[in-house]
């Protein structure tokens, strides 16, 4: 399966910054396995957008039921 184009991927700083909370949190959230497409590079993580898209509406439904 190809990848998506670098510019698609953030760090955890980054998803951190979109979700409103910590970079420790996020890094939490992938050990949970919430980001299927994580990819680690050294000691940094990187998710793709799609993935931190597709949880934000995953919350969001959840939050309104």
């Amino acid at each position: 399966m190809p990848r998506k184009p670098v510019l698609d991927w953030i760090d955890t700083n980054k998803a951190a910054e979109l979700l409103g909370t910590s970079a420790q949190w996020v890094r939490e959230l992938i050990q949970r396995n919430k980001f299927p497409n994580v990819t680690q590079v050294g000691r940094v993580y990187f998710i793709p957008k799609s993935d931190i898209d597709n949880y934000l509406r995953q919350r969001n439904q959840k939050g309104k039921k």
